[in-house]
């Protein structure tokens, strides 16, 4: 219908179909007298209209009733209409107790930290370099292209690039998402609200979810994702961040019985290669506690 529709020509103009109200009053001229001849052909049942006339009167229905369509819906003849393609996404999910590295179509390098899920489309990632960091953390070292600027679409926070690194943390269990930058500069912006700051290396932001506001401070940026490298760094989390690492990294679940537990802050830096039951210590230490194991569920008190 399409092809025939086109071979009318798409410079020319068909003058009784530029007012719409005359195209309605031919369309509704053509059902009138088509329903005049199947009338007349059920009351004389030995006329019978000529195939010819009917498929010629049903064929001029049809072009106008393409023409209506193109006129309510804005499609003017030599346009062409696109179907719309959902996104295609490549998902990579990691599990607990695991960290993947992953080499993007532009050659950045993703490093994804454990009970984390990223995506991005293939097809169209060559025109605009985006991931979204769906769960987790994630550490990234973008290739430079000034022309495509990377983007990073978390649940509370955009990131924008041209070649730098920096750290994404944007777990749903923690009630903010915080970003790190290593090397560079990068532009952020909360996906709720009017902030936007740029950050350049040795600078951070943490967002808080709860009331949409940030804090931007300084950092060491030789410690800036230094999970990768199987050094967790945390400094002043709460006990809740803490179990959160500890569950990710050792498949361990660490509860904490003591009264007064909510406002206690661990500064602690954990080591992959280390024994877990050595970082464990470590942790009791920090705040005088003893444990009771039952599987793996650990409990803390005093």
């Amino acid at each position: 219908m399409e092809q025939w529709y086109q071979s009318y020509g798409e410079g020319e103009d068909i003058a009784p179909l530029q007012d719409k109200g005359r195209v309605i009053e031919i369309h509704d001229q053509l059902l009138k007298n088509l329903e005049r001849h199947i009338d007349q052909r059920e009351q004389h049942t030995s006329r019978i209209i000529p195939f010819k006339w009917t498929l010629a009167a049903s064929i001029l229905i049809a072009f106008i009733g393409l023409a209506l369509w193109r006129a309510n819906f804005g499609v003017q003849p030599g346009q062409q209409i696109v179907a719309i393609q959902e996104p295609v996404y490549d998902t990579i999910q990691v599990d607990i107790g695991k960290m993947k590295r992953i080499i993007l179509p532009d050659s950045s390098e993703v490093w994804l930290n454990a009970n984390s899920q990223l995506r991005y489309e293939r097809r169209a990632f060559s025109s605009k370099r985006a991931v979204f960091l769906d769960r987790g953390e994630a550490f990234f070292s973008i290739q430079t292209d000034p022309q495509h600027p990377f983007t990073v679409h978390a649940t509370d926070l955009t990131t924008q690039v041209l070649g730098t690194s920096f750290n994404v943390k944007a777990y749903p269990e923690l009630p903010y998402t915080a970003i790190e930058v290593k090397t560079g500069k990068v532009k952020i912006s909360a996906n709720v609200g009017m902030l936007t700051d740029t950050l350049s290396a040795g600078r951070g932001v943490v967002y808080d979810k709860r009331n949409n506001s940030w804090n931007v401070g300084n950092l060491k940026s030789k410690d800036i994702g230094e999970w990768v490298n199987g050094r967790t760094i945390l400094h002043e989390v709460t006990f809740e961040e803490l179990a959160m690492v500890v569950r990710n990294r050792f498949q361990v679940e660490l509860k904490n019985s003591s009264p007064g537990s909510a406002n206690e802050r661990y500064s602690i830096t954990i080591l992959q290669h280390k024994p877990w039951e050595e970082t464990l210590r470590l942790i009791c230490t920090i705040h005088h506690h003893k444990y009771k194991q039952h599987g793996k569920t650990i409990t803390l008190f005093k």
